[in-house]
């Protein structure tokens, strides 16, 4: 099982979407390609700027309606994500989004669909940057919005490492490892995620909820409670996350 959380911090929001890096000569642009793709990835590099490709017409969004293609691309001085969402319209392919997005150079895409807010529809995910050792995987997570079909950005969604879906309270939640934890429980509130509780391992384990107050209220403190590095699937009453996450 792999550790992973971290806060980030303002040398993560310098990559947002308004940063939009030019295509260098050469590399490869948004298909029109008409037939069904099914999911697949490719690690090895096409080109010399493309470095990984991920497309998949069968999971996202609407199965076989919607499409969407990842690729991380390299230039001499940085590495970005162009993703582009697409909708099938008349046996053709038509774009929804087409975006580019700054992202680190250690780490793979790794995306991933899940369905994040339980709409019966699959968003999704790909790795922006890592911190911790690798402990914090932080994500930019894009919500299928089945109105507009269109893929929503989640502004801050690189905040909160390790992101998951939460069945037992049907919310996100985070997990970040920095010198001791804390899991976040998240509430998607249009374009963003509203954190309402939080469990921080240190000295001892600290319950604070924020629903009620903004700045928050601690709802249970155990200065005795030997943690660590400890992921919780419940903060009223506590329960530890079991299995692999």
């Amino acid at each position: 099982m792999m550790i992973r959380g971290f806060m980030i911090s303002g040398f993560l929001v310098a990559m947002a979407c308004t940063t939009q890096p030019s295509l260098p000569t050469g590399s490869a642009s948004a298909s029109s390609a008409t037939v069904d793709l099914d999911t697949e990835s490719t690690s090895a590099s096409i080109d010399q700027y493309l470095a990984e490709e991920f497309v998949d017409s069968l999971k996202v969004g609407r199965s076989r309606l919607n499409s969407v293609m990842l690729k991380q691309v390299r230039t001499t001085d940085s590495v970005y994500v162009q993703l582009v969402f697409r909708s099938k319209e008349k046996r053709a392919w038509v774009d929804r989004n087409n975006s580019t997005w700054l992202k680190d150079g250690i780490s793979g895409l790794h995306a991933e669909l899940a369905d994040f807010n339980n709409d019966g529809y699959k968003d999704v995910t790909f790795i922006s940057a890592t911190a911790a050792r690798g402990a914090n995987e932080v994500r930019r997570l894009f919500i299928y919005d089945p109105l507009s079909d269109q893929l929503r950005f989640i502004t801050n969604s690189m905040n909160y490492p390790n992101l998951r879906y939460n069945p037992k309270l049907k919310c996100i939640d985070g997990f970040r490892v920095y010198g001791g934890s804390s899991t976040d429980f998240l509430r998607l509130q249009g374009d963003s995620l509203f954190m309402f509780a939080t469990v921080d391992l240190g000295e001892g384990v600290v319950v604070t909820t924020y629903d009620a107050d903004p700045k928050g209220q601690v709802i249970h403190q155990d200065a005795t409670y030997e943690g660590g590095y400890i992921r919780f699937d419940n903060y009223s009453p506590l329960e530890v996350l079991e299995g692999d996450w």
